[in-house]
């Protein structure tokens, strides 16, 4: 049995969930997600959405702020899951990169523990990479992509 796919992602937006898109490991935290800094009490994004939206600064009933669970500038990325996704690259047969430029580290690694542990990466994005010299693939648009991927599976 194929093990499940798994989309580890350094966007914030959530837009993998709301495409439909399971197994998401997001590295740089999430803002469905909120914690507060004194008493960590959670809170969801559906109840502090509304505070920023009216430009609020979201505060606990203890008076602590709220902060989203997404990683700021300066703060560390969640030392688990970053294994987590090192090991599960090193493992894979085929890694994606979409519309990534791989500058960010340490995420921008990952798909060199896929080469490392003899998987092949795919490369999609607009602007060369650093990595594209270890991609078995390179393409420049992800629409192109696909398209092409929906004709040839819509062939078989």
């Amino acid at each position: 049995m194929r093990p499940a796919a798994r989309r580890y992602t350094q966007n914030i937006d959530l837009l993998h969930q709301q495409a439909g898109s399971r197994h998401v490991y997001e590295l740089h935290g999430s803002p469905a997600r909120h914690h507060c800094l004194k008493c960590r009490k959670q809170f969801g994004y559906a109840e502090i959405a509304p505070l920023v939206l009216a430009g609020k600064v979201p505060r606990c009933g203890c008076g602590g702020l709220v902060k989203p669970d997404i990683v700021f500038y300066g703060e560390n990325l969640d030392e688990a899951l970053l294994n987590q996704a090192f090991a599960d690259m090193e493992k894979a047969e085929l890694v994606l990169v979409l519309g990534s430029s791989l500058t960010v580290q340490p995420a921008a690694s990952l798909p060199m523990a896929a080469n490392y542990g003899g998987g092949k990466i795919v490369i999609v994005n607009a602007q060369p990479t650093p990595l594209d010299r270890y991609a078995a693939l390179r393409y420049d648009d992800l629409q192109s992509v696909f398209e092409e991927l929906e004709n040839w599976l819509e062939h078989r």
